[in-house]
């Protein structure tokens, strides 16, 4: 996975971003490389839809939300729409929300297990995620298991889970 940054000389934004960049993608344990991308000119800018320094750009889309929608390309500083204000650098959940749709997370084989696995596997610190729906959660869950309704799952609910632990995802019905 690349992250760019898009930037040009004279920015002050950009020399800020660097350090805040690589924490969020730390946390995400993500094996990432930090590309730096220099915009010389204007019809250079106007080429890489570059919207100002710094542009940030996860798997090659914009980190903001609404970048797409933009076409006020130029050698310009950037400045980031931000529930504080405007800011030159864009927020961590922006950066989060864009790793967590573009990482190619390792395609995993679902697989049964006993009970005595599954016991041993919970008392070795694996999380147990419930993935019917809340009311049914609600009726009756295995104890410690965490609802996650597969119909609602997403990146910002998959947070919710410690990735440094091992996850057993089960129904109610498999059980």
């Amino acid at each position: 996975m690349t992250v760019e940054v898009l930037y040009f000389d004279g920015c002050p934004s950009h020399e800020a971003l660097l350090p805040r960049l690589r924490r969020p993608l730390a946390e995400a344990g993500v094996a990432v490389e930090i590309q730096l991308r220099h915009i010389e000119s204007a019809d250079a800018a106007e080429r890489e839809r570059f919207l100002g320094s710094p542009t940030v750009r996860i798997g090659g889309r914009d980190v903001e939300p609404a970048a797409v929608q933009r076409t006020d390309y130029g050698l310009k500083c950037r400045l980031y729409p931000t529930d504080e204000g405007l800011r030159g650098t864009p927020p961590d959940v922006w950066i989060l929300n864009a790793l967590a749709t573009r990482v190619e997370w390792p395609r995993l084989t679902p697989r049964a297990i006993g009970l005595e696995q599954l016991r041993g596997m919970v008392d070795g610190g694996a999380q147990l995620v419930e993935v019917l729906p809340a009311a049914e959660y609600e009726e009756e869950h295995l104890p410690g298991a965490l609802s996650l309704p597969l119909k609602e799952l997403d990146g910002a609910s998959a947070e919710r889970l410690d990735r440094s632990r091992a996850v057993i995802v089960y129904c109610y019905d498999s059980l």
